[in-house]
């Protein structure tokens, strides 16, 4: 494990800040435009997101498929840049902040400031799950044969095999009950830079799923012990020599 420390090379290419919520049957996505006019000057290019229904026939000659009803499911509203995103749906509230990133306590002023007007629009509805996740992208020297001095928990590679790794997907779910914090963590190699470069994505999405109700201020609170997760699971899911990489 890696001391934990400020990196002044960050390998996140984007960072969220979740929030799961549970709206009454047939909301109409349409309010979230009530925002618009305080998202406007930080966020103004605004996207609509929808879906539509589609179905498929089986018969005996041939299967028929046809379309139904589009629905608006939310508005993502996006910084003049397209780096930092608020989504506003039906379902919840995400805030994305792209590379390059700021910092944990700017994005997350700016994720509590966007989720008030969410709120505003649409009432004291219950919380079901926050999440913090972040996506990183790890730069190593190829090969990946000895990708075990970067990554505290590297994949198992057949001792002596004269080949390379190609591709390898790795997996966890980590349960702290103390804390009452979750995580899927996992690391993906799909091919290298280059001949010098490889790159894994770690991928931490910590997290705690329960009825918050109505007490908004304490699920907000949880985002500080989903953090904290996130940054031990990192620092222990690299080693020294991959920090130095990115100091």
């Amino acid at each position: 494990m890696a001391e934990p420390r400020h990196l002044k090379k960050a390998p996140i290419r984007e960072a969220l800040i979740d929030v799961r919520v549970r709206l009454p049957e047939g909301f109409d996505a349409q309010v979230f435009l009530g925002a618009k006019s305080d998202l406007v000057g930080r966020y103004p290019d605004v996207q609509e997101r929808s879906e539509t229904d589609t179905w498929v026939k089986l018969g005996p000659d041939r299967p028929e498929i046809g379309g139904g009803q589009t629905r608006t499911k939310g508005f993502f509203f996006k910084s003049g840049d397209g780096l930092t995103i608020a989504q506003f749906r039906i379902d919840g509230f995400t805030f994305n902040r792209l590379k390059p990133y700021t910092s944990w306590p700017q994005i997350f002023r700016e994720a509590r400031e966007a989720w008030d007007l969410y709120r505003k629009t649409t009432g004291p509805e219950p919380i079901t799950r926050v999440a913090v996740r972040y996506i990183n992208d790890l730069v190593i020297p190829a090969p990946l044969t000895g990708v075990s001095s970067y990554l505290a928990t590297p994949l198992p590679f057949p001792r002596d095999y004269p080949g390379k790794v190609a591709k390898f997907f790795t997996t966890i779910v980590l349960q702290d009950e103390d804390r009452q914090v979750s995580a899927n963590v996992s690391q993906t190699f799909a091919q290298g830079l280059n001949e010098k470069r490889s790159k894994v994505v770690l991928d931490i999405d910590a997290y705690r799923q329960e009825a918050f109700e109505d007490d908004n201020a304490e699920a907000w609170k949880t985002f500080e012990a989903l953090h904290a997760a996130k940054n031990e699971i990192f620092f222990g899911s690299i080693t020294e020599e991959m920090v130095r990489l990115l100091e």
